[in-house]
């Protein structure tokens, strides 16, 4: 699922920090998302721009050792980096190599806005998922004018709108 654009934010060492930080804010919200996926021990998830790797270690938690959480993004730094959190957090149920047999679902977070085509993305996500599976993104949406929304709702989001004057 890869494109032959860069991630425009980089791979450094402050932006995967940048992307915990962010993880950290969101961790709550993705969980609840993964709930309402119905992800389950031993399903087979595909985590679609992994990233720093936050979302596929909440999905190793659900989908437990008898599952499997692929991690893919198109920066070789981020799915080193997620392969090296899921040993030191003793997730032993994440890789970065698709199988061949079908996803029992695929999530992405934040990764749509990044894409020169989000619905060829979106289909993609879609083909690589059992029939009956689940296939979510968690995106947030920017109105103008500085009018951010989410749903299901973030909280520090709802915090922000009620700072603005």
């Amino acid at each position: 699922m890869s494109q032959t654009t860069d991630y425009v934010l980089g791979h450094s060492d402050f932006e995967i920090e940048r992307l915990q930080i962010q993880a950290a804010a969101l961790a709550n919200i993705t969980r609840r998302l993964i709930r309402e996926c119905n992800i389950q021990s031993g399903m087979r998830v595909l985590d679609i721009g992994c990233g720093a790797g936050d979302v596929s270690l909440l999905l190793a938690e659900a989908v437990g050792p008898s599952g499997l959480v692929v991690a893919i993004d198109r920066e070789a730094r981020a799915v080193e980096t997620v392969r090296s959190r899921a040993e030191a957090a003793g997730h032993r149920n994440i890789d970065d190599i698709p199988v061949t047999r079908s996803f029992d679902a695929a999530l992405g977070r934040n990764v749509l806005p990044h894409q020169l085509d989000p619905v060829a993305m979106i289909r993609k996500a879609a083909s690589a998922v059992r029939p009956g599976g689940v296939v979510a993104f968690q995106e947030f949406a920017a109105y103008p004018p500085n009018r951010f929304q989410a749903f299901p709702s973030v909280a520090p989001l709802s915090m922000i709108e009620s700072l603005r004057p």
